[in-house]
């Protein structure tokens, strides 16, 4: 709430509008939110969501899932290659070079 505050102050200010109006603009533009499923973040938008006299979509991020998805299959690959020999073959130097870095 503090950053749509600012937000709205700051364009108050150089668009010489009225402070109040350029704010209730501005949070009627905001119609979603994004959250990583937290208990807390579902908390603080139904706190906003009260302030602000409006309801909106809480949107799940899925990021985290992939991406811890994405960090096994790494782990798994390595431990596989180090008994196996590469994977990739000598074509796949992009992700060779990828899975190595990670």
């Amino acid at each position: 709430m503090d950053t749509v505050n600012r937000l709205s102050e700051s364009y108050s200010y150089f668009t010489e509008k009225d402070l109040q109006e350029t704010k209730r603009e501005i949070i009627d533009q905001i119609k979603n939110a994004m959250t990583d499923r937290c208990a807390a973040n579902h908390a603080a938008l139904r706190i906003v969501c009260s302030h602000w006299k409006k309801n909106l979509n809480e949107l799940n991020c899925h990021l985290h899932p992939l991406d811890s998805f994405a960090s096994a299959s790494r782990a798994a690959l390595k431990k596989l290659e180090q008994r196996k020999g590469s994977l990739l073959g000598e074509r796949m130097h992009c992700c060779k070079s990828y899975f190595a870095n990670q």
